[in-house]
């Protein structure tokens, strides 16, 4: 946990989880379009399991961030939202991982598996090829990201033209 404080007054919070299932989360998410994992130790993956701050000092939330990853020695910092979850304040600074899409088996192909297998108690004990699916969003920071301004592009593109 981390505490911010001014003046000897607590205007923040941040509770964080080292224990980070990156096997899981690559299956089920697309975060190698984002991070290349090559560049990321495991032990410098962390969660972010809540994030609360004084509205007044809500500009700050970007420096906590910066402080957090310093002092752990981390490089990505995960967040993952629940339905039922609030959303904080902090999440604009993160970035939305796309979720992978999940193969579908027809129905009559698993028919004729079953059939086709003799052995059924070989097939229940086997491991499922595919991973769970994805049950809530996440998002991810790294540091780099959050070393860098965020601009925001409000530019419309308006396509003029007809077809036939």
């Amino acid at each position: 946990a981390f505490v911010a404080e001014v003046a000897n007054q607590v205007v923040g919070v941040a509770l964080l989880r080292n224990h980070v299932d990156i096997a899981l989360w690559q299956s089920q998410y697309m975060l190698e379009d984002f991070i290349l994992f090559t560049e990321h130790k495991p032990q410098q993956h962390i969660m972010l399991h809540s994030f609360v701050i004084n509205p007044i000092f809500a500009r700050s939330a970007r420096f906590i961030l910066k402080e957090i990853f310093r002092a752990l020695g981390a490089s990505c910092l995960y967040y993952q939202l629940d339905a039922e979850m609030p959303i904080p304040d902090v999440l604009s600074e993160f970035v939305q991982v796309k979720p992978r899409s999940l193969i579908s088996v027809p129905q009559k192909l698993q028919e004729e598996l079953a059939h086709d297998d003799a052995n059924e108690a070989e097939l229940a004990a086997r491991p499922s090829p595919t991973p769970p699916a994805a049950e809530s969003a996440l998002f991810f920071l790294t540091r780099k990201l959050i070393s860098e301004p965020k601009i925001t592009n409000n530019t419309r593109i308006v396509v003029v033209g007809a077809s036939d």
